[in-house]
Protein backbone atom coordinates (compact mmCIF):
# COMPACT_ATOMS: atom_id res chain seq x y z
CA UNK A 1 0.00 0.00 0.00
CA UNK A 2 1.24 3.09 -1.09
CA UNK A 3 1.97 6.18 1.82
CA UNK A 4 -0.23 9.13 0.62
CA UNK A 5 1.78 12.19 0.90
CA UNK A 6 1.18 15.63 2.72
CA UNK A 7 2.00 19.26 1.65
CA UNK A 8 3.12 21.20 4.66
CA UNK A 9 2.33 24.86 4.30
CA UNK A 10 4.09 26.52 6.56
CA UNK A 11 3.09 29.94 8.04
CA UNK A 12 6.53 31.13 5.90
CA UNK A 13 4.75 30.16 3.07
CA UNK A 14 2.20 32.30 3.91
CA UNK A 15 3.29 35.03 4.42
CA UNK A 16 5.77 34.89 1.55
CA UNK A 17 2.88 34.60 -0.84
CA UNK A 18 0.80 37.86 1.05
CA UNK A 19 4.41 39.81 0.43
CA UNK A 20 4.81 38.69 -3.12
CA UNK A 21 0.69 39.43 -3.86
CA UNK A 22 1.14 43.09 -1.98
CA UNK A 23 4.31 43.79 -3.79
CA UNK A 24 2.52 42.75 -7.00
CA UNK A 25 -0.08 44.98 -6.53
CA UNK A 26 1.25 47.75 -5.79
CA UNK A 27 3.53 47.50 -8.95
CA UNK A 28 0.82 47.65 -10.91
CA UNK A 29 -1.09 50.54 -8.94
CA UNK A 30 1.99 52.85 -9.78
CA UNK A 31 1.78 51.59 -13.78
CA UNK A 32 -1.56 52.64 -13.92
CA UNK A 33 -1.43 55.89 -11.76
CA UNK A 34 1.30 56.95 -13.96
CA UNK A 35 -0.78 57.11 -17.26
CA UNK A 36 -1.78 60.45 -17.60
CA UNK A 37 -5.68 60.82 -18.48
CA UNK A 38 -6.06 63.31 -20.90
CA UNK A 39 -2.97 64.51 -23.00
CA UNK A 40 -2.04 68.17 -23.34
CA UNK A 41 -3.49 68.99 -26.46
CA UNK A 42 -6.79 67.00 -25.72
CA UNK A 43 -7.73 68.83 -23.11
CA UNK A 44 -10.38 71.38 -24.49
CA UNK A 45 -10.92 73.00 -21.27
CA UNK A 46 -9.51 77.50 -21.16
CA UNK A 47 -8.05 78.10 -18.16
CA UNK A 48 -9.66 81.31 -16.34
CA UNK A 49 -8.04 83.61 -14.08
CA UNK A 50 -9.41 86.60 -12.17
CA UNK A 51 -9.10 89.02 -15.43
CA UNK A 52 -11.02 86.52 -17.50
CA UNK A 53 -13.37 84.73 -15.47
CA UNK A 54 -16.06 87.59 -15.44
CA UNK A 55 -16.31 88.37 -18.96
CA UNK A 56 -16.44 84.43 -20.11
CA UNK A 57 -19.25 83.49 -18.01
CA UNK A 58 -21.37 86.55 -19.48
CA UNK A 59 -20.73 85.87 -22.87
CA UNK A 60 -22.92 82.27 -23.36
CA UNK A 61 -23.84 79.10 -21.78
CA UNK A 62 -20.74 77.57 -20.36
CA UNK A 63 -19.83 75.04 -17.93
CA UNK A 64 -16.95 76.09 -15.62
CA UNK A 65 -14.73 73.21 -13.79
CA UNK A 66 -13.29 74.06 -10.51
CA UNK A 67 -10.56 72.31 -9.77
CA UNK A 68 -7.32 71.73 -7.17
CA UNK A 69 -3.88 71.04 -9.03
CA UNK A 70 -2.90 67.72 -7.16
CA UNK A 71 -6.32 66.42 -6.94
CA UNK A 72 -6.88 63.26 -8.93
CA UNK A 73 -10.99 63.39 -8.93
CA UNK A 74 -10.38 66.76 -10.60
CA UNK A 75 -8.41 65.27 -13.17
CA UNK A 76 -11.23 62.68 -14.11
CA UNK A 77 -13.78 65.08 -14.33
CA UNK A 78 -11.15 67.39 -16.74
CA UNK A 79 -11.01 64.40 -19.06
CA UNK A 80 -14.83 63.79 -18.85
CA UNK A 81 -15.52 67.64 -19.62
CA UNK A 82 -13.28 67.49 -21.99
CA UNK A 83 -15.07 65.01 -24.01
CA UNK A 84 -18.05 66.80 -23.74
CA UNK A 85 -15.96 70.06 -24.78
CA UNK A 86 -14.99 68.25 -27.88
CA UNK A 87 -18.62 67.19 -29.39
CA UNK A 88 -20.02 70.75 -28.24
CA UNK A 89 -17.20 73.13 -30.21
CA UNK A 90 -18.34 76.21 -30.68
CA UNK A 91 -21.89 76.22 -29.07
CA UNK A 92 -20.67 76.10 -25.24
CA UNK A 93 -18.00 77.36 -23.60
CA UNK A 94 -16.10 75.14 -21.47
CA UNK A 95 -13.52 76.65 -18.89
CA UNK A 96 -11.44 75.49 -15.77
CA UNK A 97 -10.82 77.84 -13.11
CA UNK A 98 -7.88 76.65 -10.18
CA UNK A 99 -8.84 77.13 -6.91
CA UNK A 100 -5.42 76.85 -5.08
CA UNK A 101 -4.38 80.02 -7.22
CA UNK A 102 -7.80 82.13 -6.32
CA UNK A 103 -9.11 80.74 -3.51
CA UNK A 104 -11.76 83.85 -3.00
CA UNK A 105 -13.64 81.73 -5.53
CA UNK A 106 -14.47 79.52 -3.04
CA UNK A 107 -16.17 81.99 -0.99
CA UNK A 108 -17.93 83.72 -3.22
CA UNK A 109 -19.32 80.92 -4.60
CA UNK A 110 -19.90 78.43 -1.76
CA UNK A 111 -17.74 75.73 -3.18
CA UNK A 112 -17.21 72.95 -0.15
CA UNK A 113 -14.83 70.51 -2.43
CA UNK A 114 -13.59 69.78 -5.53
CA UNK A 115 -14.04 68.55 -8.33
CA UNK A 116 -17.32 70.82 -9.02
CA UNK A 117 -18.35 71.93 -12.12
CA UNK A 118 -20.92 75.19 -12.04
CA UNK A 119 -22.97 75.82 -15.52
CA UNK A 120 -23.68 79.77 -16.52
CA UNK A 121 -26.21 81.00 -18.74
CA UNK A 122 -25.17 84.58 -19.29
CA UNK A 123 -23.57 84.63 -16.12
CA UNK A 124 -26.32 83.63 -13.72
CA UNK A 125 -25.98 79.97 -12.31
CA UNK A 126 -28.01 77.92 -13.69
CA UNK A 127 -26.67 74.47 -11.94
CA UNK A 128 -24.42 72.99 -9.74
CA UNK A 129 -22.44 69.47 -10.55
CA UNK A 130 -20.54 68.17 -7.02
CA UNK A 131 -17.92 65.79 -7.36
CA UNK A 132 -17.06 62.98 -9.88
CA UNK A 133 -20.06 62.14 -12.96
CA UNK A 134 -19.93 59.66 -15.27
CA UNK A 135 -19.60 61.07 -19.08
CA UNK A 136 -22.84 59.90 -19.61
CA UNK A 137 -24.66 61.78 -17.13
CA UNK A 138 -22.56 65.02 -17.93
CA UNK A 139 -23.80 64.36 -21.99
CA UNK A 140 -27.40 64.08 -20.39
CA UNK A 141 -27.27 67.09 -18.29
CA UNK A 142 -25.60 69.48 -20.92
CA UNK A 143 -28.51 68.28 -23.17
CA UNK A 144 -31.14 68.90 -20.22
CA UNK A 145 -30.20 72.28 -19.49
CA UNK A 146 -29.26 73.80 -23.02
CA UNK A 147 -31.44 72.04 -25.20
Amino acid sequence: MKKKKYIRIKTGHILTGIIVFTIFIYILGIENQSKPLLSENEDRLIELNRNSFFDSITLKKCFVLFYAEDSELCDIMSASLSKLAKDNQGKTGFYKLNLDKYPEYDLKYNISGVPNIFIFNEGVEVARIMGVVPEQNLEKIYDKTFN
